[in-house]
């Protein structure tokens, strides 16, 4: 069992560039801050409805994701033509989403955990997710 863990680890850490890591989590922090911004400056300041501000606030967050993603995160890219690379990133992202919505849906609604709680996981969960499947999916060359 030890040797099967130490294997997985040794996987994580050859596939998982830590700088890649490291950056994506300061551009996830960065993207998360402009969300929010973005969300109280709409509904505080214009009387947007709370709703569309999020909307408008997560909207940002995904364009500032994505900058990051393409010029100071990742070096590759599968598609030559940008519109595809953005329908792939795009697609990630809100596949994340979802998976933060069933996550959140299992853990508060079906097994009865403190939101808070599943939403720590559920971040955790998705983060790993998206770096994953965005390095995978959107920002590795075919070979």
């Amino acid at each position: 069992m030890r040797e099967r863990f130490e294997r997985l680890i040794r996987w994580v850490f050859d596939f998982l560039p830590m700088r890649q890591v490291v950056r994506y989590c300061i551009s996830g922090t960065i993207s998360t801050i402009a969300d929010f911004g973005v969300t109280v400056l709409l509904k505080e300041c214009l009387g947007v409805i709370p709703r569309i501000a999020a909307v408008c606030g997560f909207l940002v967050s995904i364009m500032i994701s994505y900058t990051f993603a393409t010029l100071w995160i990742f070096d590759e890219h599968r598609f030559d033509k940008r519109v595809f690379e953005v329908l792939g990133y795009l697609f990630v992202t809100i596949v994340g989403a979802g998976l933060t919505w069933s996550i959140m849906f299992l853990g508060v609604n079906v097994i009865g955990i403190h939101y808070i709680i599943v939403k720590v996981f559920a971040v955790g969960v998705v983060t790993i997710w998206n770096f994953c499947a965005k390095k995978v999916l959107v920002f590795t060359r075919k070979k």
